[in-house]
C-alpha cells in the first residue's frame, strides 16, 4: 500500500480489524484499505478535524478511531462508503479534546500508538501518558448545541433578535453575536 494508492500523503499507523479491513492514518487523513481498493476521507476534500493521524484502529461496535493533532476523533465505517460513492462528502465526526479530559494530544512515539483491548476498550498513547475509551459507555454522537442570537446591528442600528425587525437591501456589513452553550466542560 503506497500513499499514492491511498490518496494520503504520509503513512502515520496502521491497524487491521476483524474483518481484515486495513485502515490507514496519514499527515492528512484516513483511508481503508478493502477488497483491494483504497478509501481516503481527508481534511481537504471531506471536511476530516484534525491533521496528522499517527494512529487509526476500528471497534467492535462500528466506528473508527483515529488519534490526531487535534485529539481522539471517532466516525462511522458508513461515513467511507458515502466518501466512496462521492469524494465530495462532508463527514460527520465527533472530536474529543482536553475539554472532554483528554491529558493531551494522541503520539506517534509508539507503535502502535493505539490498541483494542480484549473487552472492547481502546487505548491511546497521548503526550500525557496512555487513554483509556470505552466506545460502550460514550453517546454514538453529540448533539450540536442550540445557538442564542444576542444582537444584530447592520447600517449603525443593533437589532433585538427577540423583535421582528427588517434590514435595508444589500446592507455594506451586517454583525451577528451569538453563543451557543453546551455545558460539557467549564473550558466549552
Amino acid at each position: 500500500v503506497s500513499t499514492y494508492a491511498t490518496g494520503l500523503t504520509t503513512i502515520g499507523g496502521m491497524s487491521e480489524d476483524r474483518d481484515g479491513v486495513l485502515w490507514i492514518g496519514g499527515g492528512n487523513g484516513i483511508a481503508r484499505f478493502a477488497n483491494g481498493r483504497a478509501v481516503a476521507i481527508t481534511t481537504t476534500a471531506n471536511g476530516l478535524p484534525g491533521e496528522r493521524v499517527r494512529s487509526v484502529i476500528a471497534d467492535a461496535r462500528g466506528a473508527v478511531w483515529a488519534g490526531t493533532g487535534a485529539g481522539i476523533l471517532r466516525l462511522d465505517r458508513s461515513e467511507f462508503d458515502a466518501v466512496e460513492a462521492n469524494p465530495r462528502h462532508r463527514v460527520r465526526s465527533v472530536l474529543y479534546d482536553e475539554t472532554d479530559g483528554l491529558l493531551g494530544m494522541p503520539s506517534g512515539l509508539a507503535s502502535p500508538s493505539a490498541s483494542l483491548a480484549t473487552d472492547g476498550k481502546l487505548w491511546f498513547i497521548t503526550e500525557g501518558g496512555a487513554t483509556v475509551v470505552d466506545p460502550a459507555s460514550l453517546s454514538p454522537a453529540r448533539r450540536a448545541p442550540r445557538v442564542r442570537v444576542e444582537a444584530v446591528r447592520a447600517a449603525g442600528t443593533t437589532f433585538d433578535p427577540a423583535v421582528a425587525f427588517r434590514l435595508a437591501p444589500r446592507p455594506e456589513r451586517v454583525d451577528i453575536d451569538y453563543t451557543a452553550l453546551t455545558f460539557l466542560s467549564p473550558q466549552s
